[in-house]
């Protein structure tokens, strides 16, 4: 088993299919009947949605051995890009639209999820210094 998480393929597949299941959800002209009390509830969604991707995106690039920088500044582009593409994907759907709001949903999911991942990091190395 630890074969299998180790391997580069295995570590890149979920940018892969989650990127397509973004692609498939955005592609319907009717989104799934999601419960919709408030209109804030469709941006959580987004920036629940782009709080993974970057996670998927940062494992994607952690298998291509980038320094940390490089590999942070590249997730959060790559993430970025998507959501941007994924809004102009959407525009040319029946009954969809493009709105900037969702694209701002989707950047402070992932900033959010950068955020989370840079501090609890920097306290993880702490601790690893202190032993």
């Amino acid at each position: 088993m630890k074969k299998l998480i180790k391997n580069p393929l295995v570590l890149k597949l979920p940018l892969l299919l989650y990127s397509m299941a973004i692609f498939y959800m955005s592609h319907q002209s009717q989104p799934p009947n999601i419960v919709n009390y408030f209109w804030s509830m469709d941006k959580l969604l987004h920036l629940g949605a782009y709080f993974v991707y970057f996670f998927c995106s940062l494992l994607y690039f952690k298998t291509l051995k980038f320094p940390a920088k490089k590999m942070h500044i590249y997730s959060i582009t790559i993430a970025l890009l998507f959501a941007i593409s994924d809004e102009f994907h959407q525009y040319f759907i029946p009954g969809r639209s493009a709105e900037f709001g969702d694209i701002l949903a989707d950047f402070v999911g992932i900033f959010l999820a950068f955020s989370i991942y840079y501090f609890v990091n920097k306290k993880l190395k702490k601790q690893s210094e202190i032993k």
